[in-house]
């Protein structure tokens, strides 16, 4: 699992004085391309982790927040990594966003800190803006998106906000005092599981890590020496579809025929774009 290769990396950090990728990576049987990623994803949960150039170089956990490997068992470590606590809630997932994303980040967190009201547009599914005032109470990553809780006072209810649809947000003077509230609810592994079914895709084995993300390894049958068919999970939505499609010409939906049937034509649709 990830969270165990996770702690195996920082627990070897704690260890080591510095280790580079490529030993990190024969030592833990993943490609260091994997290894860059659960990288920045202990960086991004909080764990300054620096890289050194050159010879001799490599990875290593700044000295000046160096503690003792005794003062966390890998449970410890585990939980951390899991946000099981706090105002910050994080699942690791590699993170990108906008030139508005850090700003936003050091705002609510403040305003979490302080208990200060945020105003700000927000825009729903189909881009219809309203102006919004919330209460905030806590920043959640997840699966590669940041959002934040908070009761808005418009709605009169609690509401997870995507930051990525958060616009002109400003913290103002007024206070609030914090409600009773319960954490969002983040684990859809049931109803996804009622929704899903399993089509048969092939993929080459360089998008086998990032496949990885979606199923589990017993799911993969080699298929020749350098190809995997896999049993994978799917809804029929513009959200899965775009999930094979990210793997682009690595990947083939074997069956069932009428999603390759869906990817054949949405294909030809893509390239008639350009043909005139």
């Amino acid at each position: 699992m990830k969270i165990d290769r996770l702690v195996s990396i920082i627990m070897t950090l704690l260890e080591k004085e510095r280790i580079g990728a490529q030993a990190l990576a024969d030592m833990l049987e993943v490609s260091p391309r994997t290894i860059y990623r659960d990288i920045d994803s202990i960086s991004m949960a909080g764990i300054p982790v620096r890289s050194a150039p050159g010879v001799g170089g490599g990875f290593e956990i700044m000295r000046e927040y160096k503690i003792d490997k005794k003062a966390f068992s890998a449970a410890d470590l585990s939980a951390l990594l899991m946000g099981l606590s706090g105002k910050i809630c994080v699942d690791l997932s590699p993170w990108t966003g906008d030139r508005h994303i850090q700003p936003y980040l050091g705002m609510i967190k403040t305003a979490l800190r302080d208990s200060k009201l945020l105003s700000f547009d927000y825009a729903d599914r189909y881009g219809n803006k309203t102006a919004r005032t919330a209460e905030p109470y806590q920043l959640v990553l997840k699966s590669s998106h940041w959002y934040w809780q908070g009761y808005c006072r418009i709605r009169n209810d609690f509401r997870l906000f995507k930051l990525a649809r958060t616009s002109n947000l400003q913290m103002q003077k007024e206070s609030f005092t914090p409600r009773e509230h319960q954490k969002p609810q983040l684990d859809a592994t049931d109803m996804l599981a009622a929704m899903q079914t399993t089509i048969k895709i092939r993929i080459h084995q360089s998008v086998m890590d990032r496949v990885l993300d979606y199923c589990a390894y017993e799911h993969f049958s080699p298929d020749g020496g350098e190809h995997y068919r896999v049993s994978f999970p799917f809804i029929e939505n513009e959200y899965y579809y775009h999930i094979l499609f990210s793997f682009g010409d690595k990947c083939e939906c074997l069956e069932p025929p009428h999603v390759r049937a869906e990817m054949k034509r949405r294909i030809q649709d893509m390239a008639a774009i350009y043909e005139n």
